[in-house]
């Protein structure tokens, strides 16, 4: 008798978003390290979009379906390899602070020019 194995819904979305490699991947050893990263709190979501992120990365590198994309039990390995392809957050858009009008500028030179007359320098004997 054998015991049919139920992956959690989070686990299939990130099995599909993940990279094809060049032969079938295991896919209950990345379900085995799938089960770790959930008993450290790793949040499912971030996992999916870190595997969206890959995906996009050898895509545009061309190594979708070859050898060189990582098994999915690496990338959500102990090493946690899925750290390096977080998405970016966007920058928080500053809000427009209000301009306060300019003060009229001050030409302070001649109010220099008089207090420097008025200096008395000593000179060292």
């Amino acid at each position: 008798m054998t015991k049919k194995k139920e992956y959690s819904p989070e686990f299939l979305r990130f099995w599909n978003v993940y990279p094809q490699r060049h032969r079938p991947d295991d896919k209950f050893e990345a379900w085995l390290c799938w089960l770790a990263r959930m008993k450290e709190k790793v949040n499912p979501e971030t996992l999916i979009a870190c595997a969206s992120e890959y995906e996009k990365e050898e895509r545009r590198l061309g190594k979708v379906g070859t050898e060189f994309v990582l098994r999915a039990a690496t990338f959500l390995g102990p090493r946690e390899r899925y750290l390096a392809y977080l998405p970016k957050a966007e920058p928080p858009r500053a809000a427009a602070k209000p301009v306060a009008p300019a003060e009229p500028r001050v030409d302070a030179r001649p109010y220099l020019r008089e207090i420097l007359a008025n200096l008395s320098v000593r000179r060292m004997p």
